[in-house]
């Protein structure tokens, strides 16, 4: 069944930004890096880490454009873009882990694209951690190359076709 039709991104509310830090977290540490995040401290720890991911991410995306995509009354995934002069950099694109594989991330990325073709942007781009080998694939298959790598991660670009 194509989803695509049911699917809605809607703008995050200053209201909800919590919500959206807490959701990006939580996607994303159910992703196949996980290890990396929680590294197995315990769980008051854990707890504290969430609160300042949370906290950081907000403070250092508050000049971003945060969206929620939704399934009906479903909260399936977020993403945040930053429109630069020349591209869309894409951050934290997340899909829950029981909608995943079901064409929601595919269908953000043409949301996204089809922006950045609608106010003259030349590529889109994004970063994604090196060991997260899922998400580079699904990356790599939908256009998107290697143009640097630093420690952690590989910055990847998508040229926009007019």
């Amino acid at each position: 069944m194509n989803l695509n039709r049911f699917l809605q991104i809607t703008r995050v509310k200053q209201s909800e930004f919590l919500l959206f830090g807490y959701k990006v977290f939580s996607y994303f540490k159910t992703s196949n890096h996980k290890n990396l995040l929680l590294l197995g401290i315990p769980r008051v720890a854990n707890l504290l880490l969430v609160f300042l991911y949370i906290f950081k991410f907000g403070f250092l995306n508050l000049r971003k454009k945060r969206y929620f995509v939704r399934l009906a009354q479903y909260l399936v995934g977020t993403f945040s873009i930053d429109e630069k002069q020349n591209s869309i950099q894409i951050y934290s694109l997340t899909i829950n882990p029981k909608w995943r594989e079901r064409g929601i991330a595919t269908y953000v990325l043409k949301y996204i694209e089809t922006q950045a073709i609608n106010t003259n942007r030349s590529y889109l781009e994004l970063s994604v951690h090196k060991t997260n080998t899922l998400a580079l694939k699904f990356y790599y298959n939908f256009g998107f190359t290697k143009i640097k790598e630093n420690r952690w991660f590989f910055i990847l670009r998508k040229s926009i076709k007019k």
